[in-house]
């Protein structure tokens, strides 16, 4: 530093080049790449938030989906892993109707996750959200 307190800019240019002109031709590209790094990582960190955000919403939407069958079988009394079960019992059918039309409500689940979850045809979970009859099953159960 010089005794004025300012950086001896001449003494940083010597190390791009013993050229005046080329060191800050030199100096200038530098400074030019710096910004181009800086606006890279810039771009890394909302490309890092926004993954956090989405990861963030996936999982609520996990939260949500197992609140909502959690309460439709505490209403039902039955145990979740008979959701998925193949079985014509009345009781696990309506509470199987009543997760994905909850779900297909509260969520923007698709008919082919609820089905791949449910161990369901896709056309099977098509047709419980078309018949009106089952719109009753969710009205008396409160989330």
């Amino acid at each position: 530093m010089k005794e004025t307190g300012l950086v001896d800019y001449k003494y940083i240019l010597s190390f791009l080049s013993k050229d005046a002109n080329k060191a800050i031709k030199s100096y200038a590209e530098l400074m030019e790449e710096e910004i181009d790094i800086k606006e890279i990582k810039k771009q890394e960190l909302d490309k890092g938030m926004k993954h956090a955000r989405e990861h963030i919403h996936q999982e609520t939407k996990k939260f949500e989906h197992n609140y909502i069958k959690r309460k439709i079988c505490d209403y039902y009394e039955i145990e979740p892993n008979k959701l998925s079960k193949k079985t014509r019992k009345q009781k696990i059918v309506n509470a199987r109707k009543a997760v994905i039309l909850l779900l297909k409500e509260h969520s923007d689940i698709s008919n082919k996750t609820l089905a791949q979850e449910l161990n369901l045809a896709e056309s099977t979970i098509s047709n419980i959200l078309s018949d009106e009859n089952n719109k009753k099953l969710i009205e008396v159960i409160k989330l």
